[in-house]
């Protein structure tokens, strides 16, 4: 039996229709599917088969993607390759790569792909027929590598046993850093075998002191950062430790208080006789004995704290160590200073922004500006219907919702087509705080505002833009707009969907397209998640066809 008759028998069920059924027939075959037909010699035609075999050589860049032609059908190839793109399915429409080459078996490699991505591959074959598809594979790019970068400062506070190294990491890199530190040595390149300083990353800079050096003596340093692929070492610096003479240095300042403040000093007294030690400060730099001190209580060559009190907040103070002998009074060289710090006082809260707002509803921004110098206790929102809201005159509400100094909440239960006033507050320990007053109405419970929207993009059949709209009873709705326009097509439906080409089952189906072209609205039952359900979709259900998809939902 020849192909002929073969269509001659199966339409006789239809022999009424029998003309318009084939037109009818081959417009659909043309328009949504691919399959199995005839040449133009009326003989069978085998449908192709390809293979997506492997996804190798994978960088943050390109990847090798090997296909294998598992049958040729018979007709002639017109061509063959793969296409890919970052979400499910991708056709000869997205990205395309066509092999030149003639044997079954290929190996192609893509490139220009964006690091850290998802991407999904199709290996493809086409004859006079249609274009026939492998199966799906995905893969993930390597996230580009940058490693971090780290400096050894020179030296500062050196004396015969002492020197300050800082260190800054200057750039974290792709990776995060779990340590960094110091190595050093009194011969150069120091390593890990060597001495070592380390602690965990929580700043980008940091000082450490190095005690009981050699007088004299050349020392090597060199900084590290350490992350989970790296070890990563910075320049080296050389610092050679003064003679054994009489000297004291100090660190900066500690526990700064509004009052008070620890000053540590350091000693090498070399072979001179130790009358008094200690601390002199002032509010002019250079202080000395005629200035405010604190002599410490022995007279011994050790290091101590110097506890200085009775200080005057929010003001600068300049403070040097000092020692006393036989002969002379030494002063550590330069000054250092501190600033005391403010005396506490109420935050300072600013309300920000009032969004989302509904026929019953509405989102408050604020945030805590200064905290005063204490630790803020509570924060939150209160609105009424009268100006200046406050616990005695409106509802006042504690948010958790806190981003660093940042908060939000969502007022609900409110009046529909009502003017609210809102003002942010915090509290501290010394009162509560509040933000300016800033007013909104509620908007009509039947009037549809624009959620989210988006045009119809890489859709040939499909164009215009797609709009998520909420009204104030948050009833959701689509509305296609902006001369929206359609190709015909069987059974075209409207789908909210997680993918452009929605999965039947896993999309919302709005129901089957009212026109091909002019603004028409499709109403969503229920409030669904819209982080999942992002895009709004076009398709065509009987055969399983993609028509267009718009990504409304950034």
């Amino acid at each position: 039996m020849n192909t002929q008759n073969t269509f001659s028998f199966n339409l006789l069920k239809y022999k009424p229709f029998l003309g318009y059924s084939l037109v009818f027939v081959l417009l659909l075959a043309y328009s949504c599917t691919k399959f199995v037909g005839l040449n133009q010699n009326s003989d069978i035609v085998y449908t192709p088969s390809i293979k997506t075999d492997s996804v190798i050589n994978i960088t943050n860049q390109s990847a090798q993607i090997s296909f294998s032609i598992i049958d040729s059908g018979n007709l002639p190839i017109i061509s063959k390759g793969i296409c890919w793109d970052t979400t499910n399915n991708p056709t000869v429409l997205d990205s395309v790569y066509y092999s030149k080459l003639n044997s079954k078996s290929q190996s192609i490699i893509i490139q220009s792909l964006n690091p850290q991505t998802t991407y999904y591959v199709r290996s493809f074959i086409e004859n006079e027929v249609g274009f026939r598809y492998g199966n799906q594979i995905s893969f993930t790019t390597n996230a580009t590598y940058i490693p971090p970068t780290v400096l050894t400062r020179n030296a500062t506070n050196i004396s015969a046993n002492y020197c300050a190294i800082t260190i800054k990491v200057t750039k974290t890199g792709s990776l995060p850093i779990s340590k960094y530190g110091i190595v050093w040595a009194s011969h150069s390149q120091p390593t890990f075998n060597d001495s070592i300083k380390i602690t965990s990353y929580n700043t980008d800079s940091l000082t450490k002191g190095f005690f009981n050096l050699m007088p004299s003596q050349n020392y090597y340093f060199k900084s590290f950062a350490i992350n989970n692929k790296d070890t990563i070492f910075g320049n080296e610096v050389t610092v050679r430790t003064l003679d054994q003479n009489p000297e004291i240095s100090v660190s900066e300042a500690e526990n700064i208080t509004t009052n008070s403040a620890q000053i540590h000093v350091f000693l090498n007294m070399g072979t001179v006789t130790l009358l008094a030690k200690g601390v002199c400060w002032s509010t002019n730099p250079n202080p000395s004995l005629n200035n405010y001190f604190s002599k410490d209580p022995t007279t011994t060559n050790e290091n101590f704290i110097a506890n200085l009190n009775n200080l005057v907040a929010a003001t600068t103070y300049y403070y040097r160590a000092f020692f006393i002998t036989t002969t002379d009074t030494i002063y550590s060289q330069p000054d250092q200073s501190f600033t005391c710090l403010q005396i506490t006082s109420l935050p300072t809260t600013r309300t920000l922004s009032i969004s989302m707002i509904t026929g019953n509803s509405a989102q408050f921004s604020g945030t805590v500006v200064s905290n005063g110098n204490a630790p803020i206790t509570e924060m939150g929102f209160c609105y009424s219907k009268t100006p200046t809201p406050s616990p005695s005159n409106g509802t006042c509400v504690v948010t958790n919702s806190i981003n660093g100094n940042n908060f939000n909440y969502t007022a609900t239960n409110l009046d529909n087509q009502a003017t609210y006033y809102v003002r942010a507050y915090s509290k501290n320990s010394v009162g509560t705080s509040y933000g300016s007053d800033s007013s909104f109405t509620t908007i009509n419970a039947n009037l549809y505002q624009n959620l989210y929207s988006a045009n119809f993009t890489n859709s040939p059949n499909v164009s215009g833009t797609a709009i998520i709209q909420v009204n104030g009873a948050m009833q959701y709705r689509v509305f296609l707009t902006n001369n929206f326009t359609s190709t015909q097509g069987p059974d075209i439906h409207v789908f909210l969907s997680p993918t452009a080409q929605p999965v039947i089952g896993q999309a919302i189906d709005l129901g089957k397209i009212k026109s091909t072209s002019g603004d028409q609205y499709y109403t969503i039952t229920g409030s669904p998640n819209f982080n999942t359900f992002k895009y709004v979709s076009l398709h065509c259900v009987p055969f399983n066809h993609f028509w267009g998809a718009a990504k409304v939902v950034p």
